[in-house]
């Protein structure tokens, strides 16, 4: 029996791609592809179509939806910029694909709490906490050198793991 696998892509330069089995194991995990280019970075187009090509047999890819919201006009251009080039290679390399918002796949995990005016609730900090608590045995550093969690693999293993519980 083949089973559906899920694909969470965090969007952004600092995103990753994760995917599940259909029983929600973790069986491959990368940070976003990325060129450097004059003052910045890009979306590597082509390490993220071998990427999709590599993971597409019966899976299904859910991308978050990029955010209308950005501390700065030029973060918001490169997040939209990035969410482009994901949603046109997906849909030229014709995989099945879906979009989530991230206030959906968070509500899967976590209730948001009524915080004080002048505080914000940290959403990377409760995702690692949902993580940790469905992939007790995960690690989710970038490399071997890493200390620390990478925010886009959590985030991605979880919109995976949301489209997962929902049957999309």
């Amino acid at each position: 029996m083949i089973t559906k696998a899920y694909v969470g892509i965090d969007n952004g330069l600092d995103g990753a791609i994760v995917a599940l089995n259909g029983f929600g194991t973790v069986t491959f995990k990368c940070k976003m592809p990325v060129n450097k280019t004059g003052k910045g970075r890009e979306i590597d187009v082509q390490r993220f179509a071998a990427i999709v090509k590599q993971l597409n047999q019966h899976a299904v890819f859910i991308v978050e939806q990029a955010s209308k919201h950005s501390p700065g006009k030029m973060a918001l251009c490169s997040t939209w910029h990035s969410f482009a080039c994901m949603t046109t290679t997906l849909k030229l390399l014709k995989v099945q694909w879906d979009l989530v918002q991230p206030q959906q796949w968070q509500r899967t995990f976590w209730a948001r709490p009524k915080m004080p005016k002048d505080q914000k609730f940290d959403t990377k900090a409760a995702a690692l906490v949902a993580a940790s608590r469905i992939w007790p045995c995960e690690k989710w550093l970038a490399s071997d050198r890493c200390k620390i969690a990478h925010d886009g693999m959590v985030d991605a293993a979880l919109i995976a793991e949301h489209a997962r519980r929902a049957g999309i």
